[in-house]
């Protein structure tokens, strides 16, 4: 999709550009992870995850109530 947004000159620089900012950021966060694990723990790491589930979870059940 990155490609198809882009002219036929710039498909190669975008693509790249993008995957850089994908696998660079996955790579930092890997390495934050162990240390907010190790110094957090299980607990709150599962805490902090609440957010992001309902950010997901809701549009899903919105849906399937209008749906309904």
């Amino acid at each position: 999709m990155v490609a198809a947004a882009h002219i036929e000159a710039e498909r190669g620089r975008a693509q790249g550009l993008n995957d850089f900012a994908v696998f660079g950021t996955v790579a930092a966060l890997s390495f934050f992870s162990g240390a907010l694990m190790q110094a957090s723990g299980w607990h709150l790491i599962n805490l902090m995850m609440f957010p992001f589930i309902a950010i997901v979870l809701a549009p899903l059940v919105w849906q399937a109530a209008r749906r309904a």
